[in-house]
C-alpha cells in the first residue's frame, strides 16, 4: 500500500493527472458503459428524453467507490490522514457526463468539445480507444496517451 501512496504523491503535488489501472471496476461494466454512451448519443432526440439503462447506475456505483479510494490515496500522498478529503465532503455527490463524437472522414472538420477546464475537484475519465484528450500543464497543452 505504501508503494501506491508513494506513486500518488507526484500526482497530488504536480501535474494532477494519472491513469488508474487495476481498479475494481469490472472491464465488462466499462465496456458496456462506453457502448451505452455511444448508443445513447446516436438515438433521436425524442427517444433520448425518456432513455434509461441499468448499466449507467452500475457504472456510477463502481466509479463512486473508486473515487473514494482515490481521495484516500491522494490524502495520504499529501501526507494527510486517509479520510482527510472525504472529511471535507469531497466524495459527496458525483456527476456522470457523456460526450460522443462519431468518426468523421474529414478530420479538419472535427471540433470536439473545445478547449475547456474542468470545474470539479477531480475528474475520472472513461475513455475509449481515441487518443484525443489534452491537458494544460505549465502553459502548454500536452496529449494524454492511452497505453
Amino acid at each position: 500500500m505504501r508503494e501506491v501512496i508513494d506513486g500518488v504523491r507526484p500526482v497530488a503535488d504536480g501535474v494532477g493527472l494519472s491513469k488508474v489501472v487495476n481498479h475494481e471496476i469490472p472491464k465488462k461494466v466499462l465496456e458496456e458503459m462506453l457502448q451505452v454512451m455511444r448508443g445513447f448519443h446516436e438515438l433521436p432526440k425524442e427517444v433520448k428524453a425518456e432513455y434509461y439503462r441499468n448499466i449507467a447506475m452500475q457504472y456510477s456505483k463502481h466509479a463512486h467507490k473508486l473515487g473514494v479510494t482515490l481521495f484516500e490515496l491522494l490524502s495520504e500522498g499529501l501526507g494527510l490522514k486517509p479520510d482527510h478529503l472525504i472529511g471535507l465532503d469531497c466524495a459527496n455527490g458525483h456527476l456522470t457526463v457523456g460526450n460522443y463524437h462519431p468518426p468523421c472522414p474529414e478530420l479538419e472538420l472535427t471540433i470536439g468539445v473545445g478547449r475547456h477546464t474542468g470545474n470539479t475537484f477531480f475528474t475520472m475519465l472513461l475513455q475509449d480507444n481515441v487518443n484525443a484528450l489534452q491537458v494544460l500543464y505549465q502553459n502548454q497543452w500536452i496529449n494524454v496517451l492511452l497505453v
